[in-house]
């Protein structure tokens, strides 16, 4: 009996442990396990976008042509393009993707464009190996294509620290890889941060790029959307109103009247208190007049407009312009200014507006 509790002891234990899986085989023999660019060169053949040369090998430290790199971009950010562009028969592997990456503008300011003339590529330049300054350059534009925002001015000049050779970079060149640097996308080729421009790209490079690019783009899509600034919806809605009110006030030729910031402030101390005590009376018992004098503000004359319960501004302005005593308000040639407020609850009815108007 002891035995068997200490085998259901050990049985419970070990149901809740979980073991670590074996370290998964290198897919190529010559990208062994920790080869610096082991995970990018998986990744980037298990999607399709590169393939090995045959033999389980992939050839990391061969160069990469610009025919090829076009090929690496639109497999991997624009295959339905890509897929678009046949190639006719007899024609070059590479010629689909070279136009695919043209017209998505993934080639601009590099020699494989300035290759391109009279609607013909220049063979010799496209399957020549690609420089580290075009892979640079390649890259920002496809950035740019996938409407990711490149760094600031000031992120660009603190990212120029980082690059041991900066000053021997071609002026063409210094905003991609700047740029590139400043986005993490780029790296130096030693510790010193040599980024090596003239240098062939390789293909172990390339598919450490891709994989930033990728990584950038995707989080950038990831990000979520910012939260709207109630600031900036209450600022909407008052110069939603403030048009409104001022076309109504044109068709009678009274003047328009000008939206005052403070007026504003009291006319939202009005809307929250309409919430609690829908009159023109405050909360205190005091006349709605005296939100003035709390806010300094001088007048000759003043009126106010209430109304809850309207979504929208038009719905508001609409039950408003049907009442007589508020669309004479609206429409008083003697006042000049107007303040607007607005204020939302979850209790009541829900949507609460004023107007402050003053001459």
């Amino acid at each position: 009996m002891k035995k068997l509790t200490v085998l259901l002891v050990l049985a419970a234990l070990c149901t809740g442990l979980v073991l670590p899986a074996a370290a998964a085989e290198p897919v190529f023999s010559d990208v062994p396990a920790g080869h610096w660019a082991q995970t990018a060169i998986e990744d980037m053949a298990a999607r399709g976008i590169v393939q090995g040369v045959g033999g389980e090998r992939f050839d990391p430290d061969s160069p990469v042509t610009s025919a090829e790199f076009c090929a690496m971009l639109t497999r991997l950010f624009y295959p339905d393009e890509l897929s678009a562009q046949q190639a006719g028969t007899g024609t070059a592997w590479w010629l689909p993707a070279a136009e695919a990456a043209r017209q998505a503008g993934l080639l601009e300011g590099t020699a494989a464009l300035s290759s391109y003339t009279n609607g013909t590529w220049d063979s010799s330049v496209m399957l020549s190996p690609m420089s580290r300054y075009d892979m640079a350059q390649a890259m920002t534009s496809t950035l740019t294509a996938q409407g990711i925002a490149l760094p600031s001015d000031a992120e660009l000049e603190a990212a120029r620290a980082d690059i041991a050779d900066f000053d021997t970079v071609p002026a063409s060149y210094t905003h991609a890889v700047t740029a590139m640097y400043a986005l993490g996308c780029l790296q130096g080729t030693d510790d010193a941060g040599t980024f090596g421009g003239s240098e062939n790209m390789d293909r172990a490079a390339a598919c450490t790029v891709l994989a930033r690019l990728l990584a950038t783009v995707d989080g950038s899509a990831s990000q979520p959307e910012p939260e709207p600034d109630p600031q900036d919806e209450l600022d909407a809605l008052r110069q939603e109103m403030l048009e409104r009110v001022n076309e109504e006030r044109a068709k009678v030729g009274a003047p328009a009247l000008v939206l005052d910031e403070t007026l504003c402030e009291a006319a939202q101390l009005r809307a929250q208190e309409t919430a609690e005590n829908y009159s023109h009376t405050r909360p205190d018992g005091s006349s709605c007049f005296t939100v003035l004098d709390e806010f300094g503000i001088t007048r000759h004359g003043a009126a106010e407009n209430i109304y809850a319960s309207p979504e929208t501004v038009d719905a508001a302005m609409d039950g408003w312009m049907d009442s007589p005593g508020h669309r004479t308000n609206i429409l008083n040639s003697d006042l000049r200014a107007i303040g607007i407020g607005y204020y939302y609850t979850d209790e009541g009815w829900n949507h609460y507006w004023v107007q402050l108007f003053i001459g």
